[in-house]
């Protein structure tokens, strides 16, 4: 029998050197891997370097943000861009039989209420984020460890985790006392 091929798949043979293509290419990339990990003063050089910051946030507003933000998010609820409607109707005289304002009020205050709460529930983010952001954790800097912030911690350090510690970042074991 033929083995089944489809007209997507490339053939066996494809995408492979010939072994003197291979010989040619390994001798050249022989020994050109230097891996440097928190060695001498590089670690001062690195904030040239454009790797993200360690520091989280939790928040979904800030101070600029969030009144579109707010709006946005509470306009996507159809209940609440029906009743503006209807409160925009009844601005308009003769239209409705009732006061302009039957709609207005109840609605802002929804919103008001809602953008309260929002507004703590926000605030207790913020308030997490810069307790778990000021944590201590002990990195390798100069031959010692040192005790440094959370948002000070960065790609290549090298981070000592005693047991019961919360990890700072995501991590690569280097070792443990512990079995795995």
């Amino acid at each position: 029998e033929e083995p089944m091929t489809s007209p997507n798949m490339p053939e066996a043979t494809e995408g492979y050197q010939s072994q003197d293509e291979h010989q040619s290419f390994s001798s050249f990339s022989a020994g050109c891997h230097l891996v440097q990990i928190n060695s001498g003063d590089h670690w001062r050089e690195r904030p040239k370097l454009k790797f993200r910051s360690n520091k989280i946030s939790t928040a979904k507003y800030g101070i600029f943000s969030f009144l579109p933000k707010f709006l946005f998010e509470q306009f996507q609820r159809y209940s609440n861009v029906f009743f503006l409607f209807i409160a925009i109707l009844q601005q308009i005289p003769g239209v409705s039989p009732t006061g302009r304002w039957n709609t207005v009020v109840p609605l802002v205050l929804v919103l008001s209420a809602t953008a309260l709460k929002e507004i703590i529930e926000d605030w207790k983010r913020h308030k997490a984020d810069t307790e778990i952001n000021n944590r201590l954790v002990r990195v390798l800097r100069n031959g010692t460890f040192q005790m440094v912030t959370w948002t000070k911690v960065m790609v290549g350090d090298i981070v000592k985790i005693v047991s019961g510690e919360f990890f700072p970042a995501d991590l690569l074991l280097i070792s443990s006392r512990f079995p795995i």
